[in-house]
């Protein structure tokens, strides 16, 4: 099961807690567009992460991480997200063991 994680979106308000920009949803929006054709649509999961992400000097650093098991769909998942604009990490994983029905 191929995970889009979301990362660098979010903020921490003393009031509210952690929240996330409404720029994570848009862009997780754009990642199932990108997919909606796809035959393993299905099989993808988006994860938005209430994180913020910044450089050594302070700059804002959103980033995809695709966390996944070998598939023969990663490479061409990769290459249409790469369209968003936006760093991606690819993340792999031994094994994925889904829960029973």
């Amino acid at each position: 099961m191929p995970n889009i994680e979301i990362h660098g979106f979010g903020y921490q308000s003393l009031v509210y807690g952690t929240h996330v920009t409404s720029g994570a949803k848009d862009l997780g929006n754009k990642a199932l567009r990108l997919l909606s054709e796809k035959s393993y649509l299905p099989e993808v999961v988006i994860t938005i992460c209430a994180d913020e992400v910044f450089d050594v000097i302070g700059k804002p650093q959103p980033f995809l991480r695709v966390v996944s098991t070998p598939t023969p769909h990663l490479d061409e998942i990769v290459e249409l997200l790469k369209t968003l604009n936006v760093d991606i990490e690819v993340q792999m994983l031994s094994a994925f063991y889904p829960k029973k029905p």
